[in-house]
Formats: C-alpha cells, sequence, structure tokens
C-alpha cells in the first residue's frame, strides 16, 4: 500500500459463528479500518455465496459512506457539528469470497466509478471502490 493508505486504525465488527446451516459450520468476520487519510475500509470474509451477493456490497458501500455523516468525534460532539459533504471520506469494501461470483477465471477485480468512454476519474466521484477475491479460483 502508498504511505498515504497504511491502516491506523481496525475494529473487529461483529464476529460470530453460524452453525444452524445444512452445509456446516459458517464462520463470518468483518473487519472495519481507517487509514491516515480518513479512508474507511469494511473487509468482509464471506464462505457462502447468495445470489444478490453485489446489491449487498453496494448496501454495504453506500451504508458506510453515508453514515459519515451521522458520526460525530468528541471534538465534533462538543460543537454539536456533524460533517458536511465535503469532509467524506472514501470507502472501500474488500469482500474475500471462498466461493465463485464471476463466471470467468479472474480470481481478483476491482471496480470504481469512471467515465465509461474516457475512463476518466473524476475527483469528486472518487469514493468508491469494490474489490472481490474469488479465493476458490486463487
Amino acid at each position: 500500500m502508498p504511505d498515504n493508505q497504511q491502516i491506523t486504525k481496525i475494529k473487529i465488527k461483529n464476529p460470530y459463528n453460524v452453525s444452524d446451516y445444512a452445509e456446516g459450520k459458517l464462520t463470518i468476520l468483518d473487519i472495519k479500518a481507517e487509514d491516515e487519510e480518513g479512508n474507511l475500509y469494511d473487509i468482509e470474509m464471506q464462505l457462502k455465496g447468495t445470489n444478490f451477493y453485489g446489491k449487498r456490497t453496494l448496501y454495504y458501500w453506500a451504508k458506510m459512506f453515508g453514515s459519515q455523516m451521522d458520526y460525530l468525534t468528541k471534538k465534533e460532539q462538543e460543537k454539536k457539528k456533524r460533517k458536511t459533504y465535503s469532509e467524506l471520506n472514501k470507502c472501500i469494501v474488500i469482500s474475500l469470497m471462498d466461493f465463485e461470483f464471476f463466471e470467468d477465471d479472474k480470481y481478483h477485480r476491482c471496480f470504481t466509478l469512471k467515465d465509461r468512454e474516457t475512463n476518466e476519474i473524476h475527483p469528486d466521484l472518487n469514493y468508491l471502490d469494490l474489490y472481490f477475491v474469488e479465493l476458490a479460483k486463487f
């Protein structure tokens, strides 16, 4: 990772085991992280796929991005000030999957917002990265 993208904070979120699946024990572990620039990361570890995993990933991103305006630091709580649109940080979802989601042999993909024709990434729209790593193909 570049120097300005070094992880500075990690929070384990909702680690739990669910064992009442027909295939046996399913373990789910989500990790929240933040880098030195304030970019937020949601690292999802999934053992079992669903038909709606893509929509679920977009929901995770949207929830993380939107919740920034609800989050108040201690200093902001004292001033009763919430973040503004200009203060929002990039949100990145990394999905480590033990199932096949895409129908080819590629095991790593990154999706972002860019112009279809020019591939230009506009700075005001560069707030979304979705990484998919299909471990079963690796």
